[in-house]
């Protein structure tokens, strides 16, 4: 990602990174809950407290930067793309 934002800014000529949100989606991870498990659901990203994700939109939405909350009913996740209007 470093060398990317160099060789943007570089070609633009002007710029800079003022927050980076490292947001992965359809991974799965290492759970520590009451049974050892990994997993993730299809189509989310981590939304623990504090995490910040993406949600994309299409070439004609927009797209959100969102902030976890930590629901356990979700598996403190949320959807990493959005329903077609």
């Amino acid at each position: 990602m470093d060398n990317a934002m160099r060789e943007v800014f570089t070609f633009l000529g002007f710029g800079r990174e003022t927050q980076r949100i490292n947001c992965h989606h359809n991974f799965t991870q290492r759970e520590f809950t009451a049974a050892p498990s990994c997993g993730s659901p299809q189509g989310c990203i981590k939304a623990d407290v504090g995490d910040l994700g993406v949600i994309p939109g299409s070439m004609g939405t927009r797209s959100y930067i969102v902030r976890g909350k930590g629901s356990e009913a979700s598996w403190m996740s949320c959807s990493h793309a959005q329903a077609p209007p």
